[in-house]
C-alpha cells in the first residue's frame, strides 16, 4: 500500500483532507482524514498513524453501542 496523493475538498474555511492510497493491484482508496485545520497540525509520524487507523476503520466497520442495544427491539 502506498500513498498516491493528497486531495482537498470543500470550500474555505472548511477544507477536508483526503489521502488517496493505491494497493498492489492498483486499486485506489479515497480516505477522508479530517479537516485541514486539524490534519495540518500533524507531523509525518502522526499523519501516517491517522492514515493507517482511517484505512483500518474503512475496512472494518463496527456497530456502535446504540446499534447493539437496538438489535432485536421493536420500533
Amino acid at each position: 500500500m502506498k500513498i498516491k496523493e493528497f486531495r482537498f475538498t470543500g470550500k474555505f474555511p472548511n477544507f477536508e483532507v483526503h489521502s488517496i492510497l493505491v494497493d498492489n493491484d492498483n486499486k485506489d482508496y479515497d480516505l477522508e482524514l479530517g479537516n485541514l485545520e486539524y490534519v495540518g497540525t500533524l507531523d509525518e509520524k502522526q499523519l501516517k498513524e491517522l492514515i493507517h487507523e482511517t484505512f483500518k476503520a474503512h475496512q472494518e466497520p463496527k456497530l456502535t453501542e446504540a446499534m447493539h442495544q437496538l438489535i432485536g427491539k421493536s420500533l
